[in-house]
């Protein structure tokens, strides 16, 4: 299982994502982010940001896909260090 990390822009879009997705994710962690003030004293808009966990893939995000390409830079880096030492005896 992985747990990844997820913006919202408000309230209501998290709250949106919830009733879609709740049964498929376990929410660690929901936290309120407000941005700075303004340089004319407007208030920051203020997002959510949760922290949750899912054993499918559906609601992985984009770390998801890097964690995947591990195995396969790893494959690569064995057999190229296996086609080295092959070389290096043939010297």
């Amino acid at each position: 299982m992985g747990v990844y990390r997820k913006a919202f822009e408000t309230e209501d879009d998290y709250e949106a994502w919830a009733r879609r997705y709740g049964d498929q994710v376990t929410v660690l962690a929901v936290n309120s982010v407000e941005a700075p003030p303004t340089r004319s004293g407007m208030t920051g808009r203020r997002s959510v940001m949760v922290t949750y966990q899912v054993s499918g893939r559906m609601l992985t995000g984009r770390e998801d896909s890097r964690q995947a390409s591990m195995p396969a830079l790893a494959a690569a880096a064995v057999g190229i260090i296996v086609l080295l030492v092959l070389l290096y005896g043939m010297i």
